[in-house]
């Protein structure tokens, strides 16, 4: 067995030592120009092989279906391919070529910043055909800070092909999403002409001016929004945005009055899905949306993990009408008894409401008769 490990490491070694970086921009323009056909992916595949890059054979065996000798093969080359440790880095691929990346580190164990570790990345030959970027956070709590990364990506030769951006790849085990404040996108949208996708997570961010001609999907998840975050979105038309995300956390009552442009539908004629989620004023939303201009056009409606009780019931019931067109009504995660799930239900063949939270999570045996004064949204501050 010793023997063995030793051969496999002695020939690594010699795939290492004859392994080349090639690159043909032509081949790889012709690979972006048909993103579901595999015959020009092909192509570029042999080309690298005959000029000795591992990424061809890589790609050649994706596409006979060999995943994962690919991913051994890819372990081999992977200090030459991405000086990034594999541990903090994962690929997506298509026919065979690295087209998205995810970089998340452990940030209890590892000295690598993550800065760092995107910039290597953008610079390294996985990053050829790169289109869809995802990161973790920085740092832990409130130390940490996205802005140096994403300098870096508006910045690199990516940018401006990059169709995918997300600022969320982390989890409650990782840090809790409120202990993620005041990052800074603002001045540096312009450097990403054909973004479609942006999702970014964590409270009261400085967005800034969204300038994404391209935008069809914006999911922003918080428990607190920043100042000037729905005017963000709403202070230019969307001709392109499809699917809207807003978990809108903790506000006063007039915070719905900031809405009212999406309401209206103004700018937005391709939305089609609508989500107002994680909310306290979940009551105010539902009667603005049943007579809305927006939510005729829509086919999915999601009002997950906020404060749904007696009075969301009873408006949902009233205009029950408005929302029957709908393919799909998000309920889940709110505060609603089996009751009122079943008031809903007569009315409304369309709505999802599993997993419903109890009002008390903590204080069950509290006896108040004001129950709904002590809702709170899934996620809060």
């Amino acid at each position: 067995m010793k023997l063995a490990a030793e051969q496999r490491a002695q020939r690594h070694a010699e795939q290492r030592a004859l392994a080349t970086i090639a690159r043909d921009p032509v081949l790889e323009a012709h690979c972006r120009a048909s993103p579901d056909d595999p015959a020009p992916w092909a192509v570029y595949a042999d080309w690298l092989i005959e000029h000795g890059d591992p990424r061809g054979e890589i790609a050649a065996l994706h596409l006979r279906g060999n995943a994962g000798r690919a991913a051994e093969l890819l372990a081999v080359h992977h200090a030459t391919l991405c000086p990034i440790d594999p541990r903090y880095v994962t690929f997506e691929f298509r026919h065979g070529f690295a087209i998205g990346a995810t970089v998340k580190l452990a940030l209890y164990e590892d000295t690598t910043d993550l800065t760092t570790a995107t910039e290597t990345l953008l610079a390294s030959p996985m990053a050829d055909l790169l289109e869809r970027l995802r990161l973790g956070l920085a740092a832990f709590g409130h130390g940490n800070n996205w802005r140096p990364a994403f300098e870096r990506i508006a910045h690199s030769a990516v940018a401006d092909r990059l169709r995918v951006l997300r600022f969320d790849a982390y989890d409650y085990d990782d840090c809790m999403m409120h202990w993620i404040k005041d990052a800074d996108f603002s001045g540096l949208w312009h450097c990403f002409p054909v973004l479609e996708e942006l999702r970014l997570r964590g409270d009261r961010m400085t967005v800034g001016t969204l300038d994404l001609p391209r935008l069809r999907t914006y999911i922003r998840e918080a428990t607190a929004l920043g100042p000037g975050e729905i005017e963000a979105i709403t202070d230019r038309a969307r001709p392109a945005l499809a699917h809207l995300e807003l978990w809108l956390g903790g506000c006063e009552a007039d915070f719905v009055d900031s809405l009212q442009p999406i309401f209206d539908a103004r700018g937005l004629p391709a939305l089609r899905h609508l989500g107002l989620v994680n909310t306290n004023v979940i009551d105010l939303v539902i009667p603005r949306l049943a007579g809305s201009a927006v939510l005729p056009q829509l086919e999915s409606l999601d009002l997950r993990m906020s404060t749904m009780g007696r009075h969301s019931a009873a408006q949902l019931v009233e205009h029950a009408a408005a929302f029957r067109h709908l393919a799909s009504i998000d309920l889940s995660q709110n505060q609603l008894s089996d009751d009122e799930v079943a008031a809903i239900r007569r009315v409304l063949d369309n709505v999802i409401t599993v997993d419903q939270r109890d009002i008390y999570d903590d204080e069950e045996d509290v006896e108040d008769p004001n129950l709904e004064r002590h809702r709170y949204a899934a996620e809060y501050e």
